[in-house]
């Protein structure tokens, strides 16, 4: 027994107490797993904050981006905060960059446009060249100069625009993508080709087809122009066509030569004089930044325009003209004296005399210019045609509640079909074939544009001169420079060469609205 005793003392004597430990380890266990996720948290955040990469040459950049990683990392700043940063940056880097180099390697493709900014095209031409891409030394520290860290903002990228401010480079970007290529006017380049390449024979059948094909070639391209700005430019600035049997046109041409000057006047003798010292290259980058400029200030811009496609409009016109016995209608029978009469009251539009209004049916209807003072008619007028109509090119027929403008050809032919409307039915079918010959032979109705105030009182200052077929007026003063000039048989003014004694060629552009302000 003692044995056993002994025994049990040892034994109790050398075992440890038992102690529950199994909520500390618990304790233990929650701090472990908190450790370990918060790991896993922090590891899984700087994977996303490390995956963040840039793509650039500039070392400024990259320094600042590398710092703000280790400030996310540092916990300087916070994650989300800091992440969002990061992506700011590097889409500037690896989205917006590269997009400006694609934009420019597009433009570089297609060619500039002749309608670009001088200072646009010469910047992105730097930014091809390297030339922007130069560092500096300031205050002893080499930095780069086309990228620059806003000093408000450390983490947002600026980039020198081509006003040479720093700007966002999402901006610069726009401008670039925004620029004109050659290419763009294509489409209308296409149209005006095609129209040109198209034959009218000198028979009554041609002229018809000339008219209908030529009013379709101006609403195509007047639409393709309205649809895009840029398809409109390019085509001023970048085509030329051949018309008249080798004749070279382009609207840069035109507009300098025809509506900016006149052929004749010292101001482009000096142009032409500074232009032919200049090379090739040189005379057209010249030509495209004069006209660029001078186009911003021009108001008669779009006038000049829709004279420019008239030219070529008219390079294709066949010379078929209408002799009398061409007349739709017999002006002995009952008939056609009824519609003889509505011809010689629109045709008095040639020839408008305010105090001898052609009358007809018995006095009953007469051709009278519309009155500025008359308010309703005013009101009328404008409520149609816009603010900015002038009065004096419009016409009513008295005894009815038709006005119209007398000056084009749409005009015209407005009053004519409105007019149809008075006249007896069993006429309508003689009058639509006069509508026909009318619209055939719109020259001969159309009125000369009126760009003053009319008045009918003892004062004619106001009044323009009425000039006969073939009459030659010597010296006229237009805008310092002195012409002869003269009213052909169709109608036209033309100008004396000054090279050449006797030769008259036709008034176009600015001269012919110079002339046409003085001159019935």
């Amino acid at each position: 027994m003692a044995n056993g005793r002994i025994i049990e003392a040892a034994k109790a004597a050398f075992t440890k107490p038992r102690i529950d430990i199994s909520g500390y380890l618990n304790g233990l266990t929650a701090i472990a797993s908190g450790m370990i996720q918060r790991e896993k948290i922090l590891k899984e955040r700087r994977q996303t904050v490390d995956a963040i990469e840039i793509d650039t040459n500039d070392a400024g950049f990259q320094e600042v981006f590398n710092s703000l990683k280790e400030d996310i990392f540092n916990g300087d700043i916070s994650y989300k905060e800091g992440v969002k940063k990061l992506q700011k940056m590097a889409n500037v880097a690896n989205k917006i960059v590269p997009e400006i180099r694609t934009a420019i390697e597009n433009v570089k493709l297609k060619g500039f446009s002749g309608f670009s900014d001088a200072s646009l095209e010469n910047y992105v031409a730097a930014l091809q060249t390297g030339e922007l891409s130069q560092k500096i030394v300031v205050d002893g520290k080499e930095i780069q100069t086309l990228f620059i860290l806003n000093p408000e903002d450390p983490t947002q990228v600026l980039m020198l625009g081509p006003d040479m401010q720093y700007t966002d480079p999402k901006l610069i970007l726009n401008k670039i993508q925004d620029i004109t290529t050659k290419d763009q006017g294509s489409k209308p380049a296409e149209t005006t080709i095609s129209y040109i390449n198209k034959t009218y024979y000198n028979t009554e059948e041609g002229l018809a087809k000339w008219e209908n094909e030529s009013n379709a070639f101006r609403t195509t391209l007047n639409n393709q122009f309205k649809i895009s700005e840029k398809a409109r430019n390019s085509y001023l600035f970048d085509y030329s066509f051949t018309i008249n049997d080798g004749e070279q046109i382009s609207f840069k041409d035109y507009y300098l030569n025809k509506a900016l000057f006149d052929a004749d006047s010292e101001a482009y003798k000096t142009y032409q004089e500074k232009m032919n010292n200049l090379k090739g290259d040189e005379s057209e980058r010249v030509k495209n930044m004069l006209l660029f400029e001078l186009m911003k200030s021009d108001t008669n811009f779009e006038e000049d325009i829709k004279s420019f496609v008239d030219e070529i409009v008219e390079s294709k016109k066949p010379s078929y003209k209408f002799e009398s016995s061409d007349k739709p209608y017999d002006p002995y029978s009952e008939a056609g004296g009824v519609i003889g009469e509505v011809d010689n009251m629109f045709a008095s539009l040639k020839s408008y005399d305010p105090q001898n209004p052609v009358k007809i049916f018995n006095n009953t209807y007469s051709i009278v210019r519309a009155d500025a003072s008359n308010e309703a008619q005013a009101t009328a007028i404008k409520a149609k045609y816009g603010d900015d109509a002038n009065i004096n090119n419009f016409y009513v027929i008295s005894g009815t509640n038709i006005i119209f403008p007398g000056t084009t050809k749409e005009g015209v032919m407005k009053g004519l079909r409105a007019f149809k409307a008075y006249q007896p039915k069993g006429l309508i079918g003689k009058y639509n074939e006069f509508l026909d010959y009318a619209n055939r032979n719109i020259d001969n109705y159309i009125a000369e544009p009126v760009n003053q105030d009319y008045t009918d009182n003892d004062d004619t200052s106001t009044e323009k001169i009425n000039l006969q077929s073939e009459q030659v007026v010597k010296g006229v003063d237009i805008e310092g420079t002195t012409y002869n000039i003269k009213k052909g048989q169709d109608g036209r003014f033309y100008v004396e060469s000054k090279s050449v004694s006797g030769k008259f060629d036709r008034a176009g552009g600015k001269l012919l609205r110079l002339i046409k302000e003085k001159y019935n």
